[in-house]
Order: structure tokens, then sequence, then C-alpha cells
């Protein structure tokens, strides 16, 4: 796990996070209509996550809650964190959560979110610092998509967010998802 106060390692993962996309090389499609919302209190985690989204998502608009409630606000288009988000935020296109926050648990979150429809199509990736299988097991229960550990699988973030996204594209071609969500 990271301290605040680790920065040579925070910036070496970092280095060697931010190279992934280069293998890559092929893959150079620009994000620029897709939203990411981060759901992360950890500083260091965040700035790794944000390098890293940005690097392999050239052009992806990245939103930080780092509260539950924030992303709750969020998710709701009530958070003016953004200026360039206007009146309403933009719902995301993939949610990055992590299990811990100080105000609840990435588990309520999920419960939150599979009470609105509106908001149950949207891939989420829990990304925590859990070893405890029965911990992805209820992530997964609870409608996460895909369920990294972190540290050890910053390297595969872009490449899961990615897949999540290809998967969606792939769902609203086929018309078995009716587009975008709405709130």
């Amino acid at each position: 796990m990271f301290e605040s106060g680790a920065t040579h390692e925070v910036l070496s993962l970092s280095r060697e996070v931010a190279g992934f996309p280069q293998c890559h090389a092929g893959m150079k499609k620009v994000f620029t209509d897709t939203t990411v919302l981060v759901v992360e209190d950890n500083p260091d985690h965040i700035g790794l996550i944000e390098a890293v989204i940005s690097r392999g998502l050239r052009g992806a608009r990245i939103r930080v809650a780092l509260l539950c409630e924030g992303a709750r606000s969020y998710l709701r288009g009530e958070w003016p964190e953004y200026e360039d988000d206007g009146p309403n935020n933009p719902l995301p296109d993939l949610i990055v959560l992590d299990m811990w926050l100080p105000d609840g648990s990435g588990f309520d979150l999920l419960k939150w979110i599979a009470r609105r429809g509106s908001l149950r199509n949207i891939p989420i990736v829990m990304f925590s610092a859990s070893e405890d299988p029965d911990d992805a097991q209820l992530a997964k229960d609870l409608g996460v998509s895909r369920y990294l550990q972190k540290p050890a699988q910053f390297g595969k973030l872009v490449a899961v967010i990615k897949e999540e996204l290809q998967a969606v594209d792939e769902r609203n071609a086929s018309g078995s998802m009716s587009g975008s969500a709405v709130r």
C-alpha cells in the first residue's frame, strides 16, 4: 500500500504503468466523449489512476470523488465541481471504485447504484487493496464488472477499462442497451 510520503515508489510505479499503452501502439482511439468517475480517497492512488487513465485513454474526462456521498452527488447531476460539465454532470461511461472510503464502503455505493435503474448499465471496476476472495465475490454479486487488486494490478487498469468500454459499445451496437444512461 502506498503511503503519502512514498514519492519514490509512486513515481517508479507511475513510470512503469505509464509505459503500458505504448505496447499497444496500434490502438490510437481518442476517448474525448468518455467520462470516467474515479471514487478513491487515497491521494497517491488518485494520482496514479489519473496518470494511467490519461495516458491510456487519450482525451477521456476524469472526475474524482473522494467520498461515497460525492459520487452519489455526481451521479445525481448535483456536483458543480467541474465547470466544463455545466449544470448537469455527464453520467460516467465507467466508474473506478475503491472499496473503503471515509464515509462508507464501495459496497454501500454499489447498493445505491443498483437501486437506480438509470445507473445499472454503467460498468464498474472495483479497484481495492483487499485480498479477501469474499470481498471480490460480494462486489461481483453487487454488480461490479471487474475486480482488480491494487497496487499489484495497476498495469491492468487501462486494459480492463478499454475492455469494459468496448463491451458497452458492442451492446449498444447490437441494440441490447438503449444508449447512454440517462438520469
